[in-house]
């Protein structure tokens, strides 16, 4: 006669073996936090908010604050180029050039006039 083992319960499992708790809350817990990461929106960038704001920035390709800025958009600098947001007062200069008082600038456009919001340069 072959007599049988009982068969031991999950929580039986864990009273004689405390890892296999700790490694099941370790795996719900990464679980969790990947999932929750997943859905996490990227931070916008300065550029980006810019861009989304419709902020003109007015600048001089020969003043050094305005090579600071552009340095500070890094790699969004082309990005905020090709949106049409920049002016360049040196090479186009127009009438919107005439009424800044300092390169750099960032106007927004009202909907009748452009109106200065900064000056110099943003972090």
């Amino acid at each position: 006669m072959v007599k049988k083992q009982k068969e031991l319960t999950l929580t039986e499992k864990m009273r004689e073996n405390p890892w296999i708790a700790s490694t099941l809350f370790l795996g719900i817990f990464l679980l969790i936090f990947l999932v929750g990461s997943l859905g996490q929106e990227k931070e916008k960038s300065i550029v980006d908010n810019l861009i989304s704001n419709k902020v003109m920035f007015v600048y001089s390709s020969h003043c050094s604050a305005c090579h600071n800025q552009i340095e500070i958009f890094g790699n969004d600098w082309n990005k905020y180029m090709d949106s049409g947001l920049t002016l360049d007062c040196l090479n186009n200069p127009n009438e919107l050039c005439g009424q800044i008082r300092v390169t750099p600038s960032f106007l927004i456009n009202n909907g009748t006039d452009y109106i200065v919001i900064g000056e110099g340069v943003i972090q």
